[in-house]
């Protein structure tokens, strides 16, 4: 399948500075909060423990981006099946680029993250 969008670098600088403009208005407080409760979480997660922050994590995920349905109950769990996921300090730092296996490794992550919590007695499957 071939794209018909026009390719970033195809954008005049303007264009790009306005796009970037337009993320920050309508994402950038959203992004600023999610990247310091994830960096706040990496000590816990590298550690294998859960925390107050690694909570605070979950629930802004689920609160901002509208997942319906998940009780308060569920926070504890999930990140509790978060923190007994395998992390490494490799993992937080910054690709050089996309991996080739990103969608296979975040799909897996996720199905890992998702049986764990199960197994720590939710109820139900949350994605």
């Amino acid at each position: 399948m071939v794209s018909t969008r026009p390719g970033l670098l195809e954008f005049s600088c303007a264009q790009r500075a306005e796009l970037v403009r337009s993320f920050d208005q309508r994402y950038g407080e959203m992004e600023r909060v999610l990247w310091c409760l994830s960096k706040n979480s990496r000590a816990p997660l590298i550690d294998g423990r859960s925390s107050s922050v690694v909570e605070a994590l979950v629930w802004t995920v689920k609160s901002w981006w509208g997942i319906q349905g998940v009780r308060s109950e569920a926070r504890a769990l999930i990140a509790q099946a978060l923190a007994d996921s395998e992390w490494s300090a490799a993992l937080f730092e910054e690709p050089p680029r996309v991996a080739d296996d990103a969608e296979e490794f975040a799909f897996d992550r996720v199905t890992s993250l998702v049986a764990q919590s199960m197994a720590l007695g939710l109820p139900r499957r949350e994605f």
